[in-house]
């Protein structure tokens, strides 16, 4: 299955921390001494008892995914600036990936399935302004990515990510996502840029 998307994709990349601190529990006392020549005395023995930090469980989501364009049993968004900095902060390898974006021309999509795939297909677009005439966008070249599958109802971020130079007005349009129901043959991920050689 497919589904398009003709947008503009802006990336944008943070980091978010979160902390989670373990709580002490104190226990009852367990003995009491007293002395019959002076006043009394108590000797209280306390027990600490620690707790491990356990992660919060993110929730579930909710499906259908909303606000989410579906092709029959896929699904997939163009995430908004802040989503996007949200997960990218959340997983590492797809930060580093992220660094490569400083530079060149990348896009976003968050994709999911409500069957799961073994591995799903990007095609895009890199748009930008003509050399001949800056008032007008021309297709700089194609961009072929493939991701690692998700599981039925999970919702993964790729990064399309092109070695075309990032300047003004360089756009991610053009978007074509296929979920795949088999095993890859080839490279997965990986990222395939085209350029054209008449722009």
């Amino acid at each position: 299955m497919k589904i398009r998307f003709p947008v503009l994709v802006t990336l944008v990349t943070s980091l978010l921390l979160a902390l989670i601190l373990p709580n002490d529990a104190w226990a009852a006392p367990t003995s009491v001494k007293a002395s019959p020549k002076a006043s009394p005395k108590f000797v209280i023995k306390k027990t600490i008892v620690k707790r491990k930090a356990v992660p919060l469980a993110s929730p579930s989501p909710t499906w259908p995914p909303k606000n989410f364009t579906a092709s029959g049993d896929i699904f997939a968004k163009v995430p908004t600036a802040i989503e996007l900095t949200g997960i990218i902060s959340a997983q590492t390898k797809l930060y580093a990936a992220s660094q490569k974006c400083i530079d060149s021309a990348c896009g976003a999509l968050f994709v999911g399935s409500t069957q799961g795939c073994k591995w799903w297909e990007i095609d895009s677009s890199i748009f930008g302004p003509s050399l001949a005439d800056p008032t007008k966008s021309i297709e700089y070249g194609t961009l072929r990515t493939t991701a690692l599958g998700t599981k039925p109802r999970q919702i993964a971020a790729i990064l399309m990510i092109s070695t075309e130079q990032l300047h003004a007005r360089v756009t991610v349009g053009n978007i074509a996502a296929k979920c795949w129901p088999t095993s890859s043959p080839e490279k997965v991920p990986n990222n395939t840029y085209i350029p054209n050689s008449n722009r």
